[in-house]
């Protein structure tokens, strides 16, 4: 059953959302932080250590980007001489499924949570938990899906880089195709709690929402990016950096695990900030599209009435004046 909407006293501006989201995640830091750091941070630990434990770490200079050979990142990295990659690589991919089960369990939590703290009802972790179970494997689904089908423009695209001449426009187009689509669905892990409707039609209700607001949705999607850097990304790459260049290369595998250790905390701090920011933009996008309408509705009949009432105290008056004329005279 979809819940009643949230009624702002008027149309927020998007730092105003993301103001709302900041108050609500302070006010609720605990139960927020708990519902997804105790799952993900143990996990993600574990993974470092046993990832630093199975092969040794060098210092490695990622080329950020492609196009811009010159712009490079300096990381640590398993070395590429290591006897047992094949079995590493196995292990990575079995612990980076259950790693991505871990955290859309928690996805689903930190949404519902979002939901309730806006209808002002209050819950525990393990509540929490127990809903991200409820609703796991709708979205499990939903993930699924939108994987298919945003599998097609990027095979596409795969195919366009190949083409001389125009590979990189196609590419460029089909990378603006997908990101497009990218955006018309972001609102959907929200639709499929809130409702709950099957995963198919959360996509429907998000690509619905959002039509007449996709700049809006871009927009503010830019603006949690560079949040995430700042919160998330900037720190660890920070650190990283300063363990290559102060510490011996012997010590590179623990710092690799210390350095995941910050990461997964820092990205357990910022989880819940950014699906409660998801939250905010979905109820002002259903507010625009069906509480506004009801609203100013209801602003309407309140005037008439005020003004019917007006009318009547000013008459009544003049009313008690005539009843009383013919007594005084």
């Amino acid at each position: 059953m979809t819940s009643e909407p949230v009624f702002f006293s008027r149309q927020l501006s998007l730092a105003e959302l993301l103001d709302a989201t900041f108050r609500i995640y302070r006010k609720n830091f605990k139960t927020l932080a708990l519902t997804a750091g105790a799952l993900l941070v143990p996990l993600e630990l574990f993974i470092a250590i046993l990832m630093s434990l199975m092969v040794p770490f060098q210092a490695t200079k990622t080329q950020v980007n492609r196009l811009m050979p010159f712009w490079t990142m300096p990381q640590l990295t398993p070395a590429p001489d290591a006897n047992n990659l094949i079995a590493v690589g196995a292990v990575a991919f079995v612990i980076g499924i259950i790693e991505a089960v871990f955290k859309a369990f928690v996805v689903i939590a930190l949404i519902w949570l979002a939901i309730e703290y806006l209808h002002k009802r209050q819950h525990t972790v393990t509540e929490a938990w127990s809903n991200g179970k409820k609703n796991f494997w709708r979205y499990l689904l939903l993930l699924i899906l939108e994987s298919l089908i945003l599998a097609i423009p990027m095979v596409l695209l795969g195919l366009g880089m190949l083409i001389p001449g125009i590979g990189i426009a196609i590419a460029i187009i089909l990378f603006l195709v997908v990101f497009y689509i990218s955006m018309r669905w972001f609102l959907a892990p929200v639709a499929l709690v809130d409702r709950p409707v099957r995963s198919f039609d959360a996509i429907g209700a998000s690509w619905g929402m959002t039509s007449a607001a996709v700049g809006r949705v871009i927009l503010y999607v830019v603006l949690l990016m560079v949040l995430n850097f700042v919160v998330t990304s900037m720190p660890s790459y920070l650190l990283q950096m300063g363990v290559i260049a102060l510490a011996p290369a012997t010590y590179y595998g623990a710092a690799f695990a210390g350095i995941s250790a910050v990461s997964s905390i820092l990205n357990a701090l910022w989880m819940p900030i950014y699906y409660i920011a998801m939250v905010m933009l979905y109820f002002d996008l259903r507010n625009r599209q069906e509480g506004y309408s009801l609203a100013m509705q209801v602003d309407a009949l309140e005037t008439n009435a005020s003004a019917l009432g007006q009318f009547l105290q000013q008459d009544a008056p003049d009313v008690e004046d005539e009843a009383r004329g013919p007594e005084m005279e």
